[in-house]
């Protein structure tokens, strides 16, 4: 499993799978300053995420 932070400081909010949903969660709290921490189990869509903030799945 692998493990993602995005964001700030206000709320730390965890979400398990980074699909699609996941993605869009995570950047609207992260740009609201939240600290976000994905899960996924797709090593594709967690270097797309880490290289270039786009999950291109």
């Amino acid at each position: 499993m692998l493990r993602t932070v995005i964001g700030g400081s206000m709320a730390r909010i965890g979400i398990f799978g980074m699909g699609n949903w996941g993605t869009a969660l995570a950047k609207i709290w992260s740009e609201d300053g939240h600290t976000v921490i994905g899960w996924t189990i797709e090593n594709d869509v967690y270097e797309s995420l880490m290289m270039e903030s786009i999950n291109h799945k």
